[in-house]
């Protein structure tokens, strides 16, 4: 194996654990959120109250909500607008 072949496998690596990262960071602040907007504590309830008032597959909102699934700018954007936030509180750009 080259070097830049390892040095490709590397950076990819560390792309896919720091956007891992960052979609559990993503869930812990969307969940204490939707905690203040009285969502369901229990996990399956919370997910289908999530697909039902976004719009998107349980599996996905699954996802997201488990931090597996780091949302698109355009869904965080939607969520933070329907919770009355800004994106950069869900994304901790703040």
């Amino acid at each position: 194996m080259g070097l830049a072949r390892i040095v490709q496998s590397v950076s990819s690596a560390f792309i896919k654990e720091d956007r891992a990262m960052n979609s559990e960071a993503f869930a812990s602040r969307l969940n204490k959120v939707l905690d203040k907007f009285d969502f369901p504590q229990c996990e399956e309830d919370r997910e289908i109250t999530f697909c039902e008032y976004f719009n998107i597959p349980q599996p996905k909102a699954k996802m997201i909500l488990s931090g597996t699934l780091l949302p698109r700018k355009s869904m965080i954007q939607q969520i933070a607008e329907e919770l009355f936030i800004e994106s950069e509180d869900l994304v901790g750009s703040r």
